[in-house]
């Protein structure tokens, strides 16, 4: 159901106007809720436990708006005419965006730029990629992507190239985790393949999730009551009987499953929270813990919109 029959990897993202409508086909059977969790930024959440950057974990400590520090790494010398800079990265980006909230027009463009090369710097991609996403000249390219590298998160910079490369050269290997490893013949050519693949392989906390609510779902005999349906990309979504008492159960369980540490010492927490609705278009979210009475009071809104 994932991938096939239908393809929900290839639903409609979130800001496309067919998204609504095709989510809303998505209805749960009479007497039942669907409900749906998922990682908050699961992928940088994990890069920046694995390679400690000091800008990647502020994004997450210091509460930091990350396109905003993005823009402030990629176009410092624009951004430097809208504002004063204290040279405080932290500061910087938090004024910045504190400027594009109170409308300022130029800031608001060059932090919606911002976004079109973070996706393809993260996994790697070279100055003429940067210059096509952008269209603008190879200099200006390659300015952001050594912004990226180096001045931005070069702690990152400093984890793929001085621990998984030479890791993977003397090896033949990078270890990914719960001893999985992904083997290579040149590191040098597959560099961005097991740098990525160390991030990426914790996608597979939401099957190790769906075990442990498994398990728990036939320990406490609620099989018919809640069913797993579907898991795309970082979501897992349930099928649950619409009964605020078992609603409350699964939402419980589910976070405290979904926020257990993947790795020693982790720098960064994940974070997660439950939605639930009649269909997939019409959500609302519930808080982690929420009581019996928050979660009717949520179905009850729910019945009425």
């Amino acid at each position: 159901f994932t991938s096939s029959n239908p393809n929900m990897l290839n639903a409609p993202s979130t800001g496309s106007r067919f998204a609504k409508p095709v989510k809303k086909c998505f209805t749960a059977p009479p007497g039942t809720i669907i409900l749906t969790a998922d990682y908050s930024a699961l992928e940088d959440r994990v890069i920046a436990s694995l390679s400690r950057d000091t800008n990647k974990c502020d994004i997450f400590l210091k509460n930091l708006d990350g396109h905003s520090l993005n823009a402030l790494g990629y176009f410092h010398d624009k951004i430097k005419t809208l504002m004063p800079l204290t040279g405080d990265t932290p500061t910087d980006a938090a004024n910045f965006k504190k400027l594009v909230d109170e409308g300022n027009a130029q800031a608001d463009k060059l932090r919606q730029e911002s976004k079109g090369p973070t996706f393809g710097l993260a996994y790697g991609a070279f100055p003429p990629k940067i210059a096509a996403t952008l269209k603008i000249p190879i200099e200006e390219a390659e300015e952001i992507f050594n912004n990226y590298h180096n001045v931005l998160y070069p702690g990152i910079t400093n984890y793929r190239e001085n621990y998984v490369l030479p890791t993977a050269k003397e090896y033949g290997e990078i270890h990914l985790g719960l001893g999985f490893t992904l083997k290579t013949d040149d590191a040098d050519r597959d560099i961005r393949t097991l740098a990525n693949a160390t991030c990426q392989f914790w996608s597979i906390l939401t099957a190790l999730t769906i075990n442990k609510m498994h398990q728990l779902i036939d320990e406490n005999h609620l099989e018919h009551d809640v069913k797993v349906i579907s898991t795309i990309y970082d979501s897992i979504y349930f099928e649950v009987t619409e009964d605020p008492v078992i609603i409350k159960w699964v939402n419980d369980n589910l976070i405290e499953a979904m926020l257990v540490d993947f790795m020693e010492d982790q720098t960064i927490h994940n974070e997660a929270e439950s939605d639930i609705g009649y269909n997939w278009a019409e959500m609302v979210k519930i808080a982690n813990n929420a009581s019996v009475k928050d979660i009717q009071e949520a179905l009850n809104k729910l019945k009425q919109s």
